[in-house]
């Protein structure tokens, strides 16, 4: 059982592998078939039919440039175009603007700070204990601070290395996956070429082609 399992996988993926060949059968089959829906005369199935490639062709140029635009930016053609309409809206949006006191607050502090140093109602010995008081705890704070930076950057580096790591990883985990794209695209570019050469060839001698089926 485990085997069957196995090969259907290995077909599985041979299929897959092969997609844009299927697609290209399929289209092929779409364009000769859908014409005989509408029963028309031999030259305009084969007029017709070279349109169908032509418009695959086209159609499949621009889903493969959406999806690589959407790849390397990560929005396509139709959300970079709903973004820019979305962006006419803000162009009459009034402009907001907020005030803020400075004053008021600094006024306040500075005023507390002469208030509990420079109170002329404590003697002068009672001053210069506050002041040694207030040159520990702004020494003590100076320490901590210091240390707190310390260990900030400490975490800032260790984190910068571990970014650069992640960077390092997705550039490569990038390149193959470009590659991949690279290739993949290029069996893309080859049956989007077929089509539009068949579809000009056949529209283009589309009596001479109709004239032999008749």
């Amino acid at each position: 059982m485990q085997n069957y399992r196995l090969y259907f996988r290995r077909l599985k993926k041979w299929i897959f592998d092969a997609f844009p060949f299927w697609l290209f059968l399929t289209v092929i089959v779409l364009a000769m078939g859908i014409p005989f829906l509408f029963q028309l005369n031999p030259v305009d199935h084969v007029y017709y039919t070279g349109f169908l490639l032509q418009f695959s062709a086209f159609f499949t140029i621009i889903i493969r440039i959406n999806s690589l635009q959407k790849y390397f930016s990560g929005d396509g053609f139709i959300d970079l175009t709903l973004k820019w309409f979305k962006r006419l809206g803000s162009i009459f949006e009034k402009p907001k603007f907020h005030n803020i006191d400075l004053n008021h607050g600094i006024s306040q502090s500075s005023g507390s700070v002469a208030k509990t140093v420079f109170s002329p109602d404590k003697p002068l010995e009672q001053r210069v204990t506050d002041l040694e008081e207030k040159q520990k705890k702004l020494e003590n704070n100076l320490r901590e601070t210091e240390s707190r930076l310390n260990r900030q950057i400490d975490e800032i580096a260790s984190d910068i290395n571990k970014e650069l790591g992640e960077m390092k990883n997705e550039i490569n985990s990038n390149k193959e996956e470009t590659k991949e794209i690279k290739v993949y695209n290029l069996k893309f570019e080859v049956v989007w070429s077929i089509w539009l050469l068949l579809g000009l060839t056949v529209r283009s001698f589309s009596e001479i082609i109709g004239s032999w089926i008749i």
